[in-house]
């Protein structure tokens, strides 16, 4: 059976914002629930948080799985034409 990493408090909860901020946790805590899109702002802020959360634990896989579905969806949509090559990294 394999074992659980422990994670650290404040990088789950840097990840659980950057979620929020788009819309991705459960609906009745979503700032998105009354919202049909995000904007460059809304994507800068969520992947902030999931960047903070790396920082904090860089092993913790769900701020990267965050950070790489907001990067796929930012493309997908045309959003964030703002960022530079390795803003992610």
């Amino acid at each position: 059976m394999a074992s659980v990493r422990p994670v650290d408090p404040e990088a789950h909860d840097g990840y659980l914002r950057g979620r929020y901020i788009l819309g991705l946790a459960p609906a009745h805590l979503s700032k998105l629930t009354d919202k049909t899109q995000y904007d460059d702002l809304d994507i800068q802020a969520a992947i902030g948080d999931f960047k903070h959360a790396i920082e904090i634990d860089p092993a913790y896989a769900m701020a990267y799985a965050g950070t790489s579905r907001r990067l796929y969806h930012t493309g997908k949509s045309g959003l964030g034409r703002s960022f530079a090559k390795g803003d992610f990294v």
